[in-house]
């Protein structure tokens, strides 16, 4: 079995995963709820520091965890001992970002979850920018029409989405309502993820 009794309260234990514990000083780990009366998981993967901070938990002392541990494989099967380490192992990012201080174990994985947000925003960016130019493309042969007849050859003009924004065109309305859109999901995944959105050409 992988996994440790770190505190408890009532019928209820908090227990981590083994490997995060090797050492006496841990500054944070990520712990799992379980209640060995009912042989059931009641919280899944959190910050041990901040449960213990908002809620009556007592530590349990070394030499009583292997007793902890004996109580744990009376009250669950080893499918739901499994299911438990399952969860410690591979948490999901609020699981991971719950934490005061990151185990290098998942650290890797918090850069992983980073790194397909990331990829997430370009591919939005690159949908943005293509209705965007659908967008003016039909504009230009319709309500911008007599715009597109004063350019001559070599002409230079950067337009913008608040060219567009008065538009009267109801197909014109959704994409450029869509585009807004596009643009509000990408600021909130970059500030949900910390990523800065001066590297992407938006």
């Amino acid at each position: 079995m992988n996994l440790v009794p770190l505190y408890k309260t009532n019928n209820n234990l908090l227990v981590g995963l083994a490997e995060d514990h090797l050492t006496d000083t841990v500054n944070d780990s990520l712990v799992v709820e379980i209640n060995l009366k009912k042989g059931e998981i009641v919280n899944g993967p959190w910050s041990g520091q901040k449960k213990i901070k908002f809620g009556i938990y007592y530590p349990i002392e070394k030499e009583a965890r292997s007793e902890f541990l004996h109580k744990i494989e009376q009250a669950f099967s080893k499918q739901q001992i499994k299911e438990i380490e399952e969860l410690l192992l591979k948490p999901t990012k609020e699981e991971i970002d719950s934490l005061i201080w990151v185990p290098e174990r998942l650290k890797n994985l918090a850069n992983a979850y980073k790194n397909d947000i990331k990829d997430v925003i370009e591919r939005l960016i690159n949908i943005r920018h293509q209705i965007f130019e659908k967008a003016l493309n039909y504009a230009m042969k319709n309500e911008l029409r007599s715009i597109d007849e004063a350019f001559e050859d070599g002409d230079i003009f950067r337009f913008e989405l608040r060219h567009l924004d008065n538009a009267e065109d109801i197909n014109l309305q959704l994409l450029v309502d869509l585009i807004k859109k596009i643009e509000t999901t990408v600021e909130s995944l970059a500030n949900l993820n910390k990523i800065d959105l001066d590297e992407y050409d938006i």
